[in-house]
C-alpha cells in the first residue's frame, strides 16, 4: 500500500511497511480486538462456527474471502482449526464406542450394553465440553490471558499456506465482491451523499481562471486532514472494487481462471485506476474507525471523479455491528466454577450426547464428502463462463448482529459519522478554494449534509428529516439500547 503527495507538478510515493505474512499486524504488535477474542472463543463453544469457518474460509479454492475489519483472521482460523481437530477426535471416539455397542448387542448382549455405551459417550462429550470451556476458553482466551500470537499452529502445510493467503487478503488492496453491493462485508448501510461541482467557475475573490485539479490531490488532502484528527483507531486505505462475475478474462486480477483472484495489485495499476476508473473496476478511499475495542466499525467509502470540468464526489457510510448474543457466551464465563456451572455443563452434555453419538460415524465420510464437493466446484468453474469469483457471505459475516449492544454505541456512531463527514467536506472546500474554484454553493449546502444526511445531486435536495417554517420541528424517537436496530437501509435511501 502506498500514499501519494503532490508538490507542484511532481508526485512522490511513500511506501508503507510490508504487512506481516505469518501473523496479522495486530498479533505482531500484541494488540487484539474483543471481536477477535470472542470469535476465537466461539470456535470452541460453538462447533458449527468452527466447522463453517473451515468449509467456507479455509477450504475456499476459487472465490475471494472477505475478512471483516477488526478481526485477526490468523488467530481466528488457527483456533477454529484447533477446535475442529478436537471435535473430530471426539466424533472418532464416539463412533468407536457406537460400533462397539452395536457389536455387543448383535452378539447377544442385553440392554445394559446400550446403557453402558451411552454412558461412555456421555463421558466423551462431557470431556470435550469441559476441556473446551475451562481448559481453553476460560484459561487461555479470557481478556486477561488472551494473546492472538499464541494461537495453535496449523497441523499441516496446506492449512498454513491458506492462512498466509488469508493474512495477505486482509492487508490487500483489491476487493472482489459477489452480488449487487460492493461494500456488503462492511455491515449495515447508513446511507450517503453525492454532489457535483463545476470546476470551471472561479471564486469571487480569485479573479483568475481556476487551476487544474486532479483526484489524487483531493484524496491526499482528505488523508492528511483525517490523519490530523489524531485517532489511533482510524485507518485510511486505497482499495479497488470489482464484481466477481467481471474478472474471468482479466489476467491482471485473475491470473488463473481455475484458481483464486488476486487480493493485491501493484501500485502502478492502482494509480492508473485512481485517475481513470473503468465501468467495472472502481477505486475508493476507505475510511474506517474501530471503536469499543473493535466491537463495531464505522466505514466510509469516498470516491472522486473529474470529467468535462465537473467534479463528482460520492460517499457511502456503513456500520459493522457487534457479534450476536449467542457468540458472546465467553463473556459470562469465570475461572471460579460454582456448583451450578458444573451441573449446567453436565446437563448440556447429557442433552447433546444422543444426537452426537448417532451422527458420529459421519466423521469417517467427512473427507470424502469434502473432496467430492471441492471437485464438483472445480468442474463448475471450468464449465460455467459466468462463475462468480466474488466473496460470498461466510460464518465471519453471519455472526454479526443487527442491533447495538449498548446505547452509547448509537451515540458514538453519530459522532464518528459527523466528525468524519465534516472533515471530508471541509477538505474538499479548502482544496477547491486553493485551486480558485467557486465553492459558494457547496459551502451553503455543507451544513445541510452534515446535519440532515441529505444527498445533493446536481442541485436537487432529497431528505427524510427536514422541517420547514418558523415553528417547524422534527421529533425523533429512539428505541431502547437493547432493541435499537441496525437493519440495512434500502439501496435507494440517501442516494440515487
Amino acid at each position: 500500500m502506498h500514499s501519494t503527495t503532490h508538490e507542484g507538478d511532481e508526485m512522490s510515493t511513500v511506501e508503507a511497511d510490508p504487512a506481516p505474512s505469518s501473523e496479522s499486524s495486530a498479533a505482531a504488535q500484541g494488540e487484539w480486538t474483543e471481536t477477535t477474542r470472542l470469535m476465537c472463543a466461539a470456535a470452541y463453544l460453538d462447533g458449527a462456527f468452527a466447522q463453517h469457518v473451515f468449509e467456507e474460509v479455509v477450504e475456499q479454492d476459487h472465490r475471494a474471502v472477505h475478512v471483516p475489519p477488526g478481526v485477526d483472521i490468523v488467530a481466528v482460523v488457527r483456533h477454529c482449526l484447533a477446535a475442529r481437530h478436537q471435535k473430530v477426535l471426539r466424533d472418532a471416539l464416539l463412533a468407536f464406542d457406537l460400533l462397539g455397542t452395536v457389536v455387543a448387542v448383535l452378539a447377544g448382549g442385553s440392554l445394559r450394553w446400550v446403557i453402558l455405551g451411552f454412558l461412555v459417550a456421555w463421558a466423551v462429550v462431557l470431556w470435550d465440553m469441559w476441556s473446551s470451556t475451562y481448559g481453553v476458553v476460560v484459561k487461555r482466551l479470557s481478556p486477561l490471558s488472551f494473546d492472538p500470537s499464541q494461537a495453535p499452529a496449523p497441523s499441516d502445510s496446506a492449512a498454513a499456506a491458506r492462512i498466509e493467503q488469508l493474512a495477505a487478503a486482509q492487508e490487500g488492496n483489491l476487493t472482489v465482491y459477489s452480488g449487487f453491493l460492493p461494500f456488503a462485508g462492511a455491515g449495515g448501510d447508513l446511507g450517503g451523499w453525492s454532489f457535483v461541482v463545476d470546476l470551471g467557475r472561479s471564486g469571487e475573490h480569485s479573479g483568475a481562471q481556476p487551476r487544474e485539479l486532479d483526484v489524487e490531490t483531493l484524496y491526499e488532502g482528505t488523508r492528511e486532514a483525517l490523519a490530523k484528527l489524531g485517532r489511533p483507531d482510524l485507518k485510511i486505505t486505497d482499495r479497488l472494487f470489482v464484481s466477481g462475475m467481471d474478472i474471468r478474462d482479466d489476467r491482471a486480477l485473475l491470473p488463473d481462471p481455475a484458481g483464486l483472484p488476486l487480493c493485491q495489485v501493484d501500485d502502478s495499476l492502482l494509480r492508473e485506476l485512481v485517475q481513470r476508473p473503468t465501468h467495472r473496476v472502481r477505486h475508493y478511499q476507505c475510511i474506517e474507525i474501530l471503536d469499543w475495542h473493535g466491537e463495531f466499525v464505522v466505514s466510509m467509502f469516498l470516491r472522486f471523479l473529474i470529467g468535462s470540468q465537473r467534479l463528482f464526489c460520492e460517499l457511502s457510510r456503513f456500520l459493522l455491528a457487534p457479534l450476536k448474543a449467542d457468540l458472546r457466551r465467553a463473556e459470562r464465563l469465570s475461572r471460579e466454577k460454582e456448583l451450578s456451572d458444573v451441573l449446567a455443563l453436565t446437563g448440556r452434555a447429557l442433552r447433546a450426547t444422543l444426537g452426537l453419538w448417532l451422527r458420529s460415524p459421519t466423521v469417517m465420510t467427512g473427507p470424502l464428502r469434502r473432496g467430492r464437493r471441492r471437485a464438483s466446484i472445480a468442474k463448475r468453474v471450468q464449465r460455467d463462463p459466468f462463475f462468480d469469483y466474488g466473496a460470498p457471505p461466510t460464518a465471519l459475516d453471519r455472526v454479526r448482529s443487527h442491533r447495538y449492544s449498548h446505547y452509547f454505541q448509537l451515540l458514538d456512531k453519530e459522532m464518528h459519522v459527523k466528525i468524519l463527514e465534516r472533515t471530508v467536506l471541509d477538505t474538499i472546500v479548502q482544496v477547491l478554494e486553493h485551486h480558485g474554484v467557486d465553492t459558494a454553493e457547496l459551502v451553503e449546502r455543507r451544513s445541510t449534509i452534515i446535519n440532515h444526511g441529505i444527498m445533493v445531486p446536481g442541485g436537487t435536495i432529497n431528505a427524510e428529516n427536514i422541517a420547514v417554517g418558523s415553528r417547524a420541528r422534527i421529533v425523533n424517537r429512539v428505541r431502547g439500547a437493547s432493541s435499537a436496530s441496525l437493519s440495512p437501509a434500502p439501496a435507494s435511501a440517501g442516494r440515487q
